[in-house]
Parts: structure tokens; C-alpha cells; sequence
């Protein structure tokens, strides 16, 4: 897994911030959030390029709520991979629940 981190450390963003990564696929090449661990670390460089994102990018996410905030770390912004999936997995199942109500509601107005 150690050699997983420092890969996507490495890896820098190109003129479309999306250091080498699909924008809109997502594809990210052979790291994937599922790659790792739950308790494997994530640092916010690494998380940037498994997102195809830039850092700043990634620290507006935050803000927006969109990612959990980071821990520090020595100084260093992390997450475990199994906070990124758990807040991933919360969000999911508040938009399946949000779909459903949405549908409950277009049902009921149609004629």
C-alpha cells in the first residue's frame, strides 16, 4: 500500500487540474478508494490525484460538506479510507432517500 500512496503523491495535476485522471469518468487507473484499507491513511495530495482534483479543489469539497474534514496529522491533512467511504456511503443513502421523496411527490401531483 506504500507504494500506492507515494504513486499518487507523485502524480501532478495537468492543465485541467486533473493530474492524468478522466474528469468526468472517473478513472482513476489502478487506484481506487476500495484499494485500501480502513485504516489505511490518506493524505490530501494522494486524495487529490485518486479524485483527479487539484488540493484546492478538494479543500472547497470540504467546505461544501461534499468531503469529511480532514485530521491532522503531524501537521498533515489525512483521512482514513474508511472515513472517505463512510461519509461517501452516508451521502449516497441521503440521495437514494432524497429520490424517493422526490418521486413520492411527482406521483402524487400527476394527474
Amino acid at each position: 500500500m506504500a507504494e500506492i500512496i507515494r504513486a499518487i503523491e507523485g502524480a501532478t495535476p495537468d492543465a485541467t487540474g486533473s493530474a492524468g485522471a478522466e474528469r468526468e469518468g472517473f478513472d482513476f487507473g489502478a487506484v481506487r478508494l476500495s484499494d485500501f484499507g480502513p485504516a489505511d491513511i490518506i493524505t490530501l495530495p494522494a486524495l487529490a490525484a485518486m479524485l483527479g482534483r487539484c488540493p484546492e479543489t478538494i479543500q472547497r469539497a470540504i467546505s461544501r460538506g461534499e468531503l469529511p474534514e480532514p485530521t491532522r496529522l503531524c501537521g498533515v491533512k489525512v483521512w482514513t479510507a474508511g472515513s472517505l467511504t463512510a461519509h461517501l456511503e452516508t451521502r449516497l443513502a441521503l440521495a437514494a432517500k432524497d429520490r424517493e421523496r422526490l418521486a413520492v411527490k411527482l406521483a402524487r401531483l400527476a394527474p
